[in-house]
Order: structure tokens, then sequence, then C-alpha cells
């Protein structure tokens, strides 16, 4: 028997345990205290401000630029699309799921009729990247925009 069971045995002889004692996995968060007493609390990192997106991104493989201009409380966004010359944008929102900052864009122009942007930030990168679905090709692509410096 090793050291380590046969102290376990002495304190539950000296201490008269005949109780089983049972710790359920969804009671661990009770049982991890601090030495205040106080429950631990996971560490949330820092949540980027979906406002800090705001300004002029350029693609990395053309020169089409997207200008967001304005994020609402409710997920819209004003935004505006030029390649080269202005396409109107017919829906433009955003959404921090926790996880990443998401800006989705649909087009509706005519040389761009129902395509849409999906992308997502990369804070150390300082990129969006994603996918643009050319609805008149019926083709995704890969893409990628920088802030315009």
């Amino acid at each position: 028997m090793g050291r380590f069971s046969l102290m376990v045995m002495l304190i539950m002889v000296c201490f008269g345990c005949k109780e089983k004692v049972n710790i359920k996995s969804n009671d661990l968060a009770k049982v991890a205290i601090t030495r205040n007493s106080e429950p631990l609390k996971k560490v949330q990192p820092p949540k980027m401000e979906i406002r800090a997106l705001a300004g002029n991104w350029i693609r990395t493989d053309r020169p089409h630029k997207l200008n967001l201009i304005e994020f609402a409380g409710d997920g819209t966004l004003k935004a505006e699309y030029l390649n080269p010359k202005p396409a109107h944008i017919g829906k433009a929102s955003w959404l921090d799921d926790n996880s990443f900052l998401n800006i989705y864009l649909e087009l509706r122009d005519e040389k761009f009729p129902g395509s849409t942007y999906t992308l997502f930030y990369i804070p150390n990168k300082d990129l969006l990247v994603g996918k643009f679905f050319h609805a008149k090709d019926g083709a995704t692509y890969n893409v990628g925009f920088k802030r315009e410096k």
C-alpha cells in the first residue's frame, strides 16, 4: 500500500469517517473556492468594441473597397461597397457571437444581384476574412480585406 493510501486510511480511522463522499461533476464548481471563500469565476477575455471595425477596407486580391461606416445596436450596419464604382448594398449587418465579430453584406446591384459577403474579423492580423458568393456565377470565393491606411 502506498504512503498516500495509508495516510488517507489513518485519517479516516482517526476521525471516524464512515460515510462515502460522492462529488458529482456539476458540483465541482461549488467545491472550488478561493481564499476569500468566493466561487472561482471563469475569466473572459475583454470584448472588442464592434465600432473599432469602422473604416475603409480593401480586398487583398482586387481593388474592391468596403467602407464600414456605422454599427447600430440592433445589428444593422451602414456600409459602402466600391468595385471600383459604388454598388448598392441591400442588407448589411453585424453580429458578435462571443467568438468572432461577423459582418454580412448582401449586394443588390445590376452587376451583383444577390451576391453576398460573409466575413469575420481576425484582431491580431487586423483582417476581415470569409466568403464572397457571386450570385451570377453561382461560385463562392475565399476573400480577405485589409484595413486601408
